[in-house]
């Protein structure tokens, strides 16, 4: 039972490493920290134990502080990139435009139907045509305006009474139909 928590923590590090590997800081620094009370909490088991191995406790403890230190960089790690955040945010929206002109431009094919060129590309190309602009380019949508039903309860409704069928016999009558 105890070698099965020992292993639990190797295990748990490691997928933590792998994590680290991916860039997915969160994941990684949860994992380090559950290796490391795993790896805490069966190093004192072993020392408890009536035999206890000297060699495994010492990987233990070994195991520990690299987990604690592995925690403390993805933790860092995580802090240095959520800093980068808005610049690289900053970035992105500065090269958007609203126009939709792009910088570079690009011949479509649904621009040119009235020319007949050729419908592989351009000679000197070694591109395939593109058909149409993806994503669409932006456009300003006007807005519905707002529209607040103040008169709602000055309004007088006409009345639905000669709509409405009478029945003379009574209600019972309309239970048995």
């Amino acid at each position: 039972m105890l070698k099965g928590l020992v292993f639990r923590a190797e295990r748990c590090f490691y997928l933590a490493k792998s994590y680290s590997l991916a860039g997915k800081r969160a994941e990684a620094y949860a994992l380090f920290c559950n290796a490391r009370t795993l790896a805490d909490t069966a190093a004192q088991k072993l020392q408890m134990a009536n035999n206890p191995d000297k060699v495994l406790i010492e990987d233990l403890r070994v195991l520990s502080d690299n987990c604690r230190s592995n925690s403390c960089m993805e933790h860092a790690a995580g802090i240095m990139e959520e800093e980068k955040i808005p610049e690289k945010l900053s970035k992105g929206v500065s090269t958007l435009s609203l126009t939709g002109r792009e910088k570079k431009e690009e011949k479509f094919l649904l621009d040119m139907l009235d020319l007949y060129e050729s419908a592989v590309a351009d000679p000197g190309s070694k591109g395939v045509p593109r058909i149409e602009r993806f994503p669409p380019p932006f456009q300003a949508v006007p807005c519905n305006p707002i529209v607040l039903d103040i008169a709602y309860n000055s309004i007088e409704f006409p009345s639905l009474e000669n709509r409405v069928k009478k029945d003379k016999k009574g209600i019972f009558s309309r239970l048995w139909r």
